[in-house]
C-alpha cells in the first residue's frame, strides 16, 4: 500500500507478501476498507510514538524539528518508500470515508505537533515566523510531503534535503535566506 497506493495493492499481492492465503487475510480484514483503516491506523500510532520519541529526546524545539525532518527523510532513504498518509492521500477521491478518516487523523496528529512545536520555539525565541503555528505547522508538512513525493519520482533524495534545510532555516531568528544546499556541500 505504500509503494503503490490503496488501489494498487491486492489482497493476492498482501498474500504473496506474507506467505500465506487470501482466505487467511479476508478471514482478520473482510473488506479492503478494514485493512486499510487497520494499516493506517497502526501507521499513525507508530508515527505517534516517534514524534513523543522525539519530545522525549529533544529539549529545544529546533532540535524536534530537524528530528520530525528526519522521520520524512529516513523514509525516503532508508525505507526507499513515501510516508503511506502522503501516498494515500494523493488518490483521496477513490477512498472509502473509514479510510478517509484515519489520514484526517493522522494529518491532525502532524498539524497539532508541529504547531505545538512551532509555538514552543517561537515563544523561546528559536522560531521566527509571522503566521500563526498553525498556519506554519500546515506549510511545513506540506513542504516536507511534496517534496518527498518529487523526490521519489524523480530520484533525487537531495531535494527532500533542501526543503527541510530551507525550513529549518527560513525559520532560525538569524536566518540567512541562502542555506547550504547538498551540490554547494559537494564542491
Amino acid at each position: 500500500m505504500q509503494r503503490k497506493g490503496y488501489n494498487g495493492f491486492s489482497y493476492a499481492d498482501l498474500a504473496a507478501d506474507l506467505g500465506v492465503c487470501k482466505a487467511t487475510i479476508h478471514h482478520h480484514f473482510p473488506t479492503k476498507a478494514d485493512l486499510g483503516r487497520t494499516v493506517i491506523a497502526q501507521y499513525r500510532a507508530g508515527f505517534t510514538a516517534a514524534l513523543a520519541d522525539i519530545d522525549e529526546n529533544h529539549i529545544s524545539a529546533q532540535q524536534r524539528l530537524q528530528s520530525y525532518i528526519m522521520l520524512f527523510r529516513d523514509t525516503l532513504e532508508k525505507k526507499h518508500k513515501i510516508c503511506l498518509a502522503v501516498m494515500l492521500a494523493a488518490g483521496i477521491e477513490s477512498l472509502p470515508e473509514s479510510v478517509k478518516e484515519e489520514l484526517t487523523l493522522f494529518f491532525q496528529v502532524n498539524d497539532l505537533w508541529l504547531t505545538d512545536t512551532l509555538q514552543a520555539g517561537k515563544t523561546n525565541g528559536e522560531f521566527v515566523f509571522s503566521s500563526s503555528a498553525a498556519e506554519a505547522a500546515k506549510m511545513i508538512f506540506s513542504a516536507l510531503s511534496g517534496a518527498m513525493v518529487v523526490a521519489q519520482s524523480i530520484g533525487d533524495p537531495d531535494r527532500l534535503h533542501t526543503v527541510g534545510d530551507w525550513l529549518a532555516t527560513f525559520l532560525s531568528p538569524n536566518q540567512t535566506l541562502e542555506p547550504s544546499s547538498p551540490q554547494q556541500n559537494k564542491a
